[in-house]
């Protein structure tokens, strides 16, 4: 995958190293060692016709979703957000105005989390540009996509594909004809939540081995786990969790439900891993909280990603995820 190729070239050319940087390329966000504690920081960039078009969200949508997908990144790794820079373009056709609802949205957005904007720019771009730098605390440890192990069970925080669908069904229908019992699926594109008491809760467990949360999709990022750990994944595609909202979309429509779990992105839900020896404890611990999770796989000593369905396992050869470039 040229995306993975592209940042494992750019690690492999760092040369600066220091020891406050704990974790650094290859994860949801760094980890660097203070006095206090150890910060997080992230960085995310949005940018129009890549990540979002214009004729599905409203500007303080826009401004929502960019704050939350960074927010998403502190939670995977069971951190608390606290600061926010953002840099934000539009071009010059728009007024003042229309940056400002963005602003606004993510303002809005980044006050459920008690995050503080501490600062970032403003520019003229060709497209609407958001990147935001979000820097959060890790107190009590954090998690990493680096600790799975052969053996390890893989789960997911919550129903997968959901949003998938929802982008599907806009980019062949636009907001103007949406069914009602197509709204839940656009609503999971359009507005995701970062499941922030869910990362907590994982940290809190210790129990779980590896955590991401699912951006990219689910193949794309359980690859992500396997690289970080030298391992592989076997996913059973038939006990994937889905919506009665997807299932009743992927029958109308011809296709399956699994696929959008398997591949649609932007989900937000997270990935996560957890040694056999502890699955009992973990579920324990999760039903004395009233969550619900759901395995997704098992992970393998042997490298690459495996796909089961029915009677049948194939190697993932990637071609039906989101790639940026």
């Amino acid at each position: 995958m040229k995306e993975f190729k592209l940042i494992y070239d750019i690690k492999s050319r760092i040369t600066v190293k220091d020891e406050n940087l704990i974790q650094g390329i290859g994860d949801d966000c760094a980890v660097i060692k203070e006095s206090g504690g150890n910060l997080l920081i992230t960085t995310d960039a949005f940018y129009e016709n890549t990540h979002f078009k214009r004729k599905y969200f409203t500007p303080m949508q826009i401004g929502a979703k960019a704050a939350a997908i960074n927010i998403s990144d502190i939670c995977a790794m069971g951190g608390i957000p606290r600061y926010m820079f953002v840099n934000i373009g539009v071009p010059k056709k728009d007024s003042g105005n229309y940056a400002g609802l963005i602003m606004r949205g993510i303002l809005a957005y980044a006050e459920n989390y008690g995050i503080v904007l501490a600062g970032g720019d403003t520019i003229k771009s060709d497209k609407v540009f958001i990147s935001i730098t979000l820097i959060g605390r890790a107190d009590g440890g954090f998690l990493l996509r680096s600790g799975a192990r052969a053996g390890d069970r893989i789960f997911v925080t919550g129903r997968l594909g959901s949003a998938a669908a929802g982008l599907r069904i806009l980019e062949k229908k636009g907001n103007k004809k949406i069914k009602d019992n197509e709204t839940e699926l656009v609503k999971k594109f359009i507005s995701p939540q970062p499941k922030f008491e869910y990362g907590r809760l994982l940290l809190m467990s210790k129990c779980v081995s590896s955590c991401m949360d699912l951006s990219d999709g689910l193949i794309s990022d359980i690859s992500r786990i396997c690289e970080e750990s030298g391992a592989g994944a076997l996913i059973y595609s038939d006990i994937l969790p889905v919506s009665p909202s997807l299932a009743a979309y992927a029958a109308k429509t011809g296709t399956t439900a699994a696929e959008y779990a398997l591949y649609g992105g932007e989900d937000y839900e997270l990935l996560f891993t957890v040694p056999e020896n502890k699955v009992k404890k973990f579920a324990k611990f999760m039903a004395g909280y009233g969550v619900a999770f759901f395995q997704a796989g098992i992970i393998t000593s042997k490298k690459g990603v495996y796909v089961k369905r029915g009677s049948k396992t194939v190697k993932e050869t990637y071609s039906k995820i989101w790639n940026h470039f």
